[in-house]
């Protein structure tokens, strides 16, 4: 299910979902996204193949644990004006939680994930979806939902204020 895609429409639907409550996080959302794809910076079977992907994976692997994924997020927020950062954090840190979360519950073929690798070298995960399974076209249909409903909802919202 976790595949690139699957980590940047279940940030979009994210995305779609806070911006209900906090309407600027859509001028924002390309942070969310960045975020949601952060984690897998070192997969480089998408570049490479296999030739030479399993001798950089243990140098990024811990990218893909709670505690490199967040210091990952505070090197690329380092980036930023001083008078953005916090809310670039946010936004990037829970890019990074949509990924992380949607990978815990993935049945992955080389084993499950070290998801607090430095304070542990367990690897931990439950086991719900398949990580080529159809999981891909469940979450678009629940991105183009949300998006439709959300988008409705703004143009009713927009039609009550003009019409008073």
């Amino acid at each position: 299910m976790a595949d690139g895609l699957t980590h940047v429409l279940l940030a979009w639907v994210l995305v779609e979902l806070l911006s209900i409550k906090y309407p600027w996080v859509m001028k924002y959302r390309s942070l969310v996204l960045v975020g949601s794809v952060l984690p897998d910076i070192g997969n480089f079977k998408i570049f490479f193949g296999e030739f030479g992907a399993s001798e950089l994976y243990y140098l990024f692997m811990p990218f893909h644990s709670i505690v490199g994924a967040l210091l990952l997020v505070g090197i690329v927020t380092m980036v930023f004006k001083e008078e953005f950062r916090k809310r670039v954090f946010m936004l990037l840190a829970a890019g990074v939680a949509v990924h992380l979360i949607a990978d815990y519950f993935i049945i992955f073929l080389e084993g499950k994930l070290p998801l607090f690798f430095p304070l542990t070298f367990e690897r931990g995960g439950y086991d719900l979806f398949l990580q080529a399974g159809p999981g891909f076209l469940i979450v678009a249909v629940i991105a183009v939902s949300v998006t439709v409903l959300r988008r409705k909802r703004v143009e009713r919202k927009m039609r009550n204020l003009l019409d008073v």
